[in-house]
């Protein structure tokens, strides 16, 4: 078989990627991508998890975390056969170091990578608790007749009482 000199390194090789050799290459491929720091809003009266302008109910904080940290890890388009393993451990309640490990398969080699994230926890109240906690309620109130238009003293009688507002 021959052999090919790597133009980078100078060293014998059997086949080039992206012309360099094996090394050369998986020097400066990044498999993966995380930001040094993540910042995940929770409320902290319901635990809802504040996702792509909305809150969610997720689940426990650990589920909450997991799920951001899997939502910005990126993974280079090449990698197939991917499998990733994600470990958080706890630094203070608030915050978190995430290790993000990813075997792949990228040209016919196996690949390994590492990256680590912190991901702090900003404690919040969420749209719902917030109205509540300020005594905020809103809805709204069909009245109806079968077969027929309301009264005027049914529809009195359905409004609240000037100065006086309902409550549930």
């Amino acid at each position: 078989m021959n052999s090919i000199t790597c133009p980078r390194c100078g060293r014998e090789c059997d086949k080039l990627l992206d012309s360099v050799c094996r090394d050369c290459f998986f020097e400066t491929f990044k498999l993966i991508e995380l930001p040094l720091v993540l910042h995940v809003r929770i409320c902290s009266n319901c635990g809802a998890h504040f996702h792509r302008s909305r809150w969610e109910d997720v689940g426990s904080v650990e589920d909450v975390m997991l799920k951001a940290v899997e939502n910005v890890l990126f993974i280079h388009s090449e990698a197939g056969d991917v499998e990733v393993y994600l470990e958080p451990r706890e630094i203070t309640p608030y915050i978190y170091m995430v290790r993000a490990e990813v075997d792949a398969v990228v040209r016919e080699e196996t690949v390994h990578a590492e990256a680590e994230t912190e991901v702090r926890i900003q404690r919040t109240a969420c749209d719902m608790c917030s109205r509540e906690s300020g005594g905020y309620f809103e809805a709204i109130i069909q009245i109806r007749a079968a077969g027929r238009f309301p009264t005027e003293e049914e529809k009195g009688a359905a409004l609240p009482l000037p100065g006086k507002p309902w409550r549930a």
